[in-house]
């Protein structure tokens, strides 16, 4: 006579026929329920950079950037980082005049008179 799958499980787990074997959603109802979190819809708030650091987009030759990246390897640190300490101490103790005004450089923008936005 052929055996049910509870017969082939109790056999191959050695247990008697008289035994019975307690399903897994009974087994899992004894035990206490975990909290559910509430769950965030919002957006994650950005971290504001600081006011006193401004991005910079620049063209520099192919040698230049990569001895910059590989020095900055070497020393375990970001380009970033490591732009920063090269231009800090190009201009460490130096007091340099502001520009005038009416020549500080202005961002790009369409030329005046056209109707581009």
């Amino acid at each position: 006579m052929a055996k049910g799958f509870r017969g082939q499980l109790s056999s191959s787990l050695g247990l008697k026929p008289e035994e019975e074997v307690i399903p897994v959603n009974e087994v899992n109802a004894n035990k206490p329920e975990k909290p559910v979190l509430p769950v965030s819809t919002s957006k994650p708030v950005k971290e504001e950079k600081p006011e006193t650091s401004t991005k910079l987009t620049v063209e520099v030759r192919k040698e230049l950037y990569d001895m910059l990246e590989r020095e900055a390897f070497w020393e375990h640190l970001s380009m970033k980082k490591m732009v920063d300490e090269i231009l800090t101490e190009r201009y460490k103790g130096r007091d340099l005049k502001p520009i005038p005004e009416h020549k500080r450089p202005t961002k790009r923008g369409p030329a005046k008179g056209t109707n581009r936005k």
